[in-house]
């Protein structure tokens, strides 16, 4: 599934403002031709490509051939200019019937102006439908106790992926404590391996560790204080502890050498890993695919995973990562009902997803991964997310776009040791009196 390799895309909507800030001003601007949704079939905008897309397109025959009167019609763009196309048409009053969103804030971002249908009404009249997804999951699109999309894709927490041969040659165990994991560090540095990828390049792969220590140091509830706007938020001690234990990890050389210049979108780190150069990669469950593409030899006889460690006494079930992807329907459509039925009988299913590769955030599917091909590491996934009291959305999709890029920014510094954990702390609560 080629979609999944750059999750490094899956950031701010775009630039430094807001999307309500260019909502309000767009309604001057045209969109080209009219590919709107407001009459004339069911639109629907996407960003699949590669096996996902021919499944989709598949899909959206037989939907068509069942459903004659509603002619859905799929559109597929590049990720960053579908983001700009979007946004353009939503504050021109344009839009498609469904649009591809990643939830959290950018969504948050399109119901807060008024953009956005609400389906809770919807979901709730049809409960075979309405109640089939993870509830953790569909946080990513509920806000103020109502439903704004529904997920179309899979799940994507975090995880650690690690070299099997290496670990044996060196007689080491995936850890299950962060003392744990210095440990293995340590000897690995003995013995002249690179303990752990970083594509610090990317930025966003700072905030994976970050957010994760987090969530090990003092749960979800720190993020949350930053979620609800609570003054001075990030001053919480767990943002801090959880910057110092990242910040040490980088003093004892857990990382390669010039980290900072080394991409997760081009492949780099992951390559790190595959060739065995490092032993250790933590990173989303997306990165699976990049190995079977590039090096499935190495798949098959030498990647391992586990969940990132415990801290303390805690058990380590908190997850964090990107939810899902969601389709919602666009409050000007004038085909709201053709819509909702597409959502309910037009997406993939989920059997074709599991085919794929895919673990889609439906409850009850355990014995369908079990018989699946690749099935321990598609129930592993599942479970890191079936399990997890808290799946924290990816921080930089929970946040707004401005607060995104001043996170990513801020992160940098810590973790090239130019600023201490105090300092991020104290410049994300001005960032976000700012915003």
């Amino acid at each position: 599934m080629q979609r999944k390799w750059s999750r490094g895309t899956f950031l701010k909507v775009g630039g430094g403002v807001s999307v309500a800030a260019l909502l309000g001003g767009c309604g001057g601007f045209g969109v080209g031709q009219s590919t709107g949704g407001l009459g004339g079939g069911v639109t629907i905008w996407e960003i699949s490509t590669g096996i996902e897309k021919a499944s989709l397109l598949e899909e959206l025959a037989r939907f068509n051939e069942e459903h004659p009167g509603v002619d859905a019609k799929m559109q597929f763009f590049e990720n960053d200019p579908y983001k700009q196309k979007l946004r353009v048409a939503m504050g021109a009053g344009n839009p498609p019937d469904v649009f591809y969103s990643w939830g959290g804030g950018n969504l948050e971002s399109y119901v807060d102006a008024g953009k956005v249908y609400d389906l809770s009404e919807a979901l709730e009249n049809d409960p075979d439908w309405g109640e089939e997804f993870l509830p953790n999951v569909m946080e990513g699109v509920t806000f103020d106790g109502k439903a704004y999309g529904v997920p179309v894709t899979d799940v994507q927490p975090n995880c650690v992926f690690y070299n099997r041969a290496i670990f044996e040659e060196y007689g080491l165990s995936p850890p299950e404590t962060f003392d744990g994991l210095k440990d293995v560090i340590s000897a690995l540095k003995g013995e002249g391996v690179i303990p752990i990828a970083l594509g610090g390049q990317s930025k966003w792969t700072y905030m994976i560790w970050m957010q994760q220590l987090v969530l090990r140091v003092g749960g979800a509830a720190p993020f949350d204080r930053v979620i609800r706007g609570e003054t001075n938020a990030w001053s919480d001690p767990a943002f801090v502890e959880a910057g110092t234990m990242l910040q040490d990890l980088v003093r004892m050389g857990a990382f390669e050498e010039g980290f900072a210049g080394v991409s997760f979108d081009t492949g780099q780190a992951s390559a790190l890993l595959n060739t065995g150069t490092a032993a250790m990669h933590h990173i989303g469950v997306y990165d699976y695919e990049n190995h079977l593409t590039a090096n499935p030899d190495f798949v098959e006889n030498k990647l391992g995973w586990f969940r990132f460690p415990a801290v303390g006494g805690e058990d380590p079930v908190d997850a964090s990562g990107n939810l899902a992807n969601f389709y919602s329907v666009s409050r000007a459509s004038k085909n709201k009902e053709e819509a909702i039925t597409f959502l309910k009988e037009g997406t993939l299913s989920v059997e074709t997803r599991i085919k794929n590769g895919a673990v889609p955030p439906v409850k009850g599917i355990e014995p369908r991964l079990e018989e699946a091909e690749n099935s321990s590491w598609l129930s592993f996934v599942y479970d890191l997310v079936k399990g997890a009291p808290n799946y924290q959305l990816s921080w930089d999709q929970a946040l707004s776009p401005v607060l995104a890029e001043r996170l990513l920014v801020n992160l940098e510094q810590m973790v090239l040791l130019a600023s201490a954990p105090k300092d991020f702390s104290a410049a994300m609560n001005e960032a976000m009196r700012e915003a």
